[in-house]
């Protein structure tokens, strides 16, 4: 997976926005996050907005910010861009329920890059039509192209602690996905299982 030096991401994930938790939390994070580590995006998955209170975050929250939304495919608004205009533009090409696949261009170099933010479905069988799709994205692509998120798999036996055995089925074909587009993975920083379940019976594995 290919990352551009120049540009500083972050992929923020969240269960629910509450209007109290927005006014809160996310108005003054926000532009403390894009001013200070100078983010000028931010996609933020499973939200689990409906459509009529997008326009309530809108209007609370994303006033400084572009923002693209994934709820013509899903009404849960799965996915969601948010980026600042003056930095930076990106145009949506194409997108599903699970990903959004996007033309990013830096504002300040002209740097133009592909940007594919995933949300793969709990699903084996709806994840084999992202990595249909994604590998169908890949015969198009001639300038740099980044692919992160929440794939919901992971590649290797030892990116999942506890649980139910891995289907070494479903991490061939991911890792297929992966070679057939020519993507290759970026180290990761910290504790590299990002996702646990939080029970006693601890469940943890690398799903981005």
């Amino acid at each position: 997976m290919f990352l551009p030096s120049q540009f500083r991401h972050r992929l923020w994930e969240t269960r629910r926005f509450l209007s109290l938790v927005m006014d809160y939390l996310l108005q003054p994070t926000l532009p403390r996050m894009t001013e200070t580590h100078r983010t000028p995006f931010v996609a933020l998955l499973e939200n689990k907005l409906a459509v009529l209170e997008v326009e309530l975050v809108k209007k609370k929250i994303l006033r400084r910010c572009t923002a693209e939304y994934s709820h013509f495919h899903d009404g849960r608004g799965r996915i969601w861009l948010l980026w600042l205009t003056n930095l930076i533009n990106i145009v949506v090409l194409r997108s599903s329920d699970q990903y959004v696949h996007s033309e990013v261009t830096l504002k300040d170099s002209g740097l133009r890059f592909l940007l594919t933010i995933t949300y793969g479905s709990n699903s084996p069988a709806e994840r084999l039509v992202m990595w249909d799709d994604i590998i169908s994205l890949a015969q198009h692509i001639s300038i740099p192209w980044l692919v992160g998120g929440d794939f919901n798999e992971v590649r290797f036996t030892n990116e999942k602690m506890g649980g139910r055995a891995l289907q070494t089925g479903r991490l061939t074909r991911f890792n297929s996905c992966i070679e057939q587009c020519s993507l290759f993975d970026i180290h990761t920083a910290g504790n590299s299982l990002s996702w646990n379940n939080r029970q006693a019976n601890r469940i943890a594995c690398r799903l981005d």
